[in-house]
């Protein structure tokens, strides 16, 4: 999600969004915002619901992103 400096040429580089990519990212966030989200729920209650989700979706997603990309894409110049 963003640039990203090759450490051998020090060129700035990204990764190529495709729909597959948008897909991954969008399920990601999903799974992660369910859980966080009945957390929040029967923490708080009515609308606690909404920040939980979304806190989770984000952690998750950006952490889990983050990950596939370091192991599995490939940097394009």
């Amino acid at each position: 999600m963003g640039r990203h400096v090759c450490p051998s040429c020090r060129q700035k580089s990204h990764f190529r969004w495709t729909a597959a990519s948008w897909v991954r990212v969008s399920l990601m966030a999903g799974i992660g915002a369910v859980p966080c989200a009945l957390l929040s729920y029967s923490l708080f209650g009515g609308d606690g619901w909404m920040p939980g989700g979304l806190l989770g979706a984000l952690l998750t997603g950006i952490l889990l992103d983050k990950t596939y990309d370091g192991s599995f894409r490939k940097l394009e110049s």
